[in-house]
């Protein structure tokens, strides 16, 4: 089964689902025909028995060709890259009892009430390591 086989099998799932025998019932409560007796999401779903199958592998082992993802990774890199590291590591130096280098970034890591204080560090990290394993960038690695 492909990815488009069972999109549209979900999709006919989700729409027999919606029509029930009680929902078909209520729309022909003066009809003499009588619901029907089968099970509307068995009917929609196929008939023979589909075994899934998966595979984990590491995200270094893709690569994006070109094209609009591919210039969207390249986009989130070029931001990863443009991020201050001593604005990242602002508040957890005054934290520390160190004097910060540069201001924090503006939104979470602002003052209260609406701090977050480390949510953005924390998402650089994150990002940084898949950008890493998803293109191998020496400058993000550190190398």
């Amino acid at each position: 089964m492909n990815r488009r086989q069972f999109v549209r099998n979900i999709a006919a799932a989700s729409a027999a689902f919606s029509v029930t025998k009680s929902a078909y019932s209520r729309v022909h409560e003066n009809s003499t025909v009588p619901a029907p007796n089968v099970d509307p999401v068995a009917e929609a779903l196929p008939k023979a028995k589909t075994e899934f199958k998966s595979e984990i592998f590491p995200l270094r082992a893709i690569r994006l060709l070109d094209g609009p993802f591919a210039r969207q990774q390249e986009m989130n890199r070029r931001y990863l890259l443009k991020l201050d590291p001593d604005r990242l590591l602002s508040l957890f130096r005054r934290e520390a009892g160190l004097e910060p280098k540069a201001p924090p970034y503006r939104g979470w890591e602002s003052e209260p009430p609406y701090a977050l204080y480390g949510h953005i560090l924390g998402f650089y990290m994150s990002g940084a390591g898949i950008m890493v394993q998803a293109t191998g960038d020496p400058e993000l690695r550190g190398a």
